[in-house]
């Protein structure tokens, strides 16, 4: 303070900063911090915290300042943890979190529709454990679609949860705010209100906050940041990849497109086994974090999914063309994204032309299967970024046979190495 030294107090109360508390000092409760003239400002102090009454710089709203950037993981995980240091479902779910460093998990807990009243250790030991092994631990908190749906919480329920999250487990924080049931309109008082939630949960360092409307959003509802992530799809899968994409990709004035995918999620239930590892990879184009499980209404997360395994390592190879094929569409002139998976196949019902493939990667292999249907004779023209052995390529066309040819590209060309036919 020597910048002080030899000046009146009259000359320099306004630029001290206090906190008007009848001269007790500061508590436990959050008290604005205010200058000489008693002007409060949007910083909140206490013995146990600090509060800001406006979005604080971190986390920003963006996920990538909440985790790694990286595609994820968002579970519902509603059963309950018996003894999470030998419960079986408990030890699946914290070995695939510790196997996977690079894919961020996001786990939202949920012991009686919000925290309940009464401390629990098992929940308590859960939380422990799931930040321990990586995982961002959410405490699931109902909104009732900003109240007008039973049960009806109002503003000072829901925020009664968000404090009874941050003290009845004091001892195991969690790290942020699961709000279900949010609204997805563009009424100004909803927005206002979940922004508010937002806020509310950032000024008691709970983040990120998850808000889960289950379905598409406009646009105000990112743009006011209502929620660090939005659950934009809840529901089963579509029915093909087209239709995902219509309805994810939200090409519309002020729609969710016009915002970062890193600000949304998808949770998919009723799924069965096998993943169609395409589709997947499409999908982590429109969000950033997913969830899909084999369970069914009425509560599809109160078991952990069959299919998490195989999920994570879909996801985990999200960066780089993972294993699997994807079903080319026939036409006249067949395209080929090889940015999705190192693998191909196309029903031949007619002659093609392939194109060069897009989204290729120097150095990396990939193979293409072409299936003749009963009529056969079907033939296959290679565009100028295939390189073949020899001058011709040798397909023999037979009713039924299968084609498949492998590739490696070498940055120009697509260079077959081997081409084996079956019957």
């Amino acid at each position: 303070m020597a910048s002080l030294t030899g000046r009146d107090l009259a000359d320099t109360y306004k630029d001290l900063l206090q906190v008007s508390n009848s001269n007790a000092g500061i508590n436990t409760t959050l008290t604005a911090i205010e200058d000489g003239e008693g002007t409060a400002s949007k910083l909140k102090l206490s013995s146990a915290a600090i509060g800001c009454d406006t979005a604080p710089i971190l986390p920003s709203g963006e996920a990538t300042k909440i985790t790694s950037g990286n595609a994820g993981i968002i579970l519902p995980a509603y059963f309950y943890p018996n003894n999470p240091y030998s419960d079986p479902t408990c030890a699946r779910l914290l070995s695939l979190i510790r196997k996977n460093k690079d894919v961020p998990f996001l786990v939202a807990l949920n012991p009686e529709s919000g925290p309940g009243t009464v401390w629990d250790g098992n929940y308590a030991a859960w939380i422990k454990v799931l930040k321990a092994a990586g995982a961002k631990v959410l405490g699931y908190v109902s909104t009732t679609y900003a109240g007008t749906q039973p049960s009806f919480r109002t503003e000072a329920q829901v925020k009664a949860d968000i404090d009874q999250w941050h003290t009845l487990y004091s001892d195991a924080k969690v790290n942020g705010i699961f709000l279900d049931e949010q609204t997805n309109d563009a009424t100004a008082s909803y927005i206002a209100l979940y922004a508010e939630y937002t806020n509310y949960c950032h000024a008691r360092n709970l983040y990120p906050v998850v808000g889960n409307p289950g379905a598409n959003s406009v646009g105000a509802n990112f743009s006011t940041r209502t929620c660090d992530v939005m659950i934009v799809h809840e529901g089963v899968t579509w029915a093909d990849t087209a239709t995902m994409e219509t309805e994810m990709s939200g090409n519309y004035v002020d729609g969710h497109v016009d915002y970062s995918p890193t600000l949304r999620a998808a949770l998919i239930y009723g799924a069965s086994a096998p993943l169609d590892t395409y589709f997947i990879r499409k999908l982590l184009r429109y969000v950033r974090f997913i969830y899909i499980t084999d369970d069914v209404l009425v509560n599809p997360w109160d078991s952990l999914s069959s299919l998490l395994e195989e999920t994570v390592a879909i996801v985990a190879d999200r960066q780089s063309p993972g294993q699997g094929i994807t079903t080319l569409t026939y036409g006249a002139t067949t395209n080929w994204d090889a940015g999705e998976t190192e693998g191909a196949y196309v029903a031949l019902t007619g002659n093609t032309s392939m194109a060069t493939p897009t989204n290729l990667v120097r150095g990396r292999k990939y193979f293409l299967i072409a299936k003749e249907d009963a009529t056969g004779g079907r033939t296959v023209n290679f565009s100028a970024g295939y390189k073949f052995p020899g001058t011709t390529l040798p397909l023999t066309a037979t009713s039924n046979k299968t084609h498949v040819i492998t590739f490696v590209y070498d940055g120009t060309y697509m260079l077959a190495t081997s081409i084996n036919q079956y019957t």
